[in-house]
């Protein structure tokens, strides 16, 4: 059914000479939709289902591991000195910086998931390729809390627009980087590919 809905779009997009548009328009889709599925769960529902809290433990577990990681990197190889006390980092008398649940790096997980599971493709690849995805995105977190430990050290007035404009959207560059390297080289299908389902 939605291998006949996928070649019925790209018939579609075909007559306005448009094909060549059709995966980028699914990557935006599936981002935009897991988005949206991610801020009703989160707001409406606070990520339970049948009153379980089936995120809560994955999101403390793995701030806890970016808060540690970040801070021993801190401490041990940029000589900074960061004590954590619960939620945040503390590098002065004066100086300190929150590292909550949205700093996790969950909600990015979740959508290279949605990315990867929803194209084409098959398991087998998938099943390594996923894996070295979430940590390439883990890496990428763990340097965005560093370099905004190092921002509220030395140009604390910086800090705003960086978090926003600068280091969040490192996350969708790697992950659009990724679904190229996914569906242009590893996962590629041949130019005829659509011509054969016409046929």
């Amino acid at each position: 059914m939605l291998s006949q809905l996928d070649l019925r779009y790209y018939r579609f997009l075909k007559r306005f000479k448009l094909e060549s548009f059709k995966d980028i328009s699914y990557f935006v889709l599936i981002v935009l939709i897991m988005h949206v599925v991610w801020r009703i769960w989160k707001h409406q529902f606070g990520f339970h289902i049948l009153g379980i809290d089936v995120l809560g433990p994955a999101h403390e577990w793995l701030t806890e591991q970016v808060r540690n990681q970040s801070a021993w990197f801190l401490n041990h190889i940029l000589q900074i000195h960061t004590e954590v006390e619960g939620e945040t980092f503390i590098f002065s008398e004066y100086s300190r910086m929150g590292v909550t649940r949205a700093c996790s790096g969950l909600k990015q997980f979740y959508q290279f998931l949605g990315i990867i599971i929803f194209f084409y493709g098959s398991w087998k690849k998938k099943l390594w390729f996923i894996p070295l995805g979430l940590l390439t995105i883990h890496l990428i977190n763990l340097f965005r809390i560093i370099f905004l430990s190092v921002i509220v050290i030395y140009k604390l007035e910086w800090f705003n627009f960086m978090h926003d404009w600068i280091v969040r959207p490192l996350f969708y560059v790697a992950m659009f980087l990724f679904w190229v390297w996914w569906i242009d080289i590893i996962a590629k299908r041949p130019a005829e590919y659509y011509e054969h389902q016409d046929a």
